[in-house]
């Protein structure tokens, strides 16, 4: 799960902008970019 905490440049998911305050859940695969320059993080996700 992921929040954008109201922040400057915003989070997105799969080049999708997150609302602040929002819980979005994530899929295998998703990317997350936030900040300026975007780093990009891609990690696998893990279900029990």
């Amino acid at each position: 799960m992921v929040t954008d905490l109201e922040s400057t440049n915003g989070t997105f998911i799969d080049d999708k902008r997150l609302r602040p305050g929002v819980v979005a859940i994530l899929s295998p695969g998703s990317c997350i970019t936030f900040g300026t320059p975007s780093p990009t993080y891609s990690q696998p996700l893990i279900f029990d």
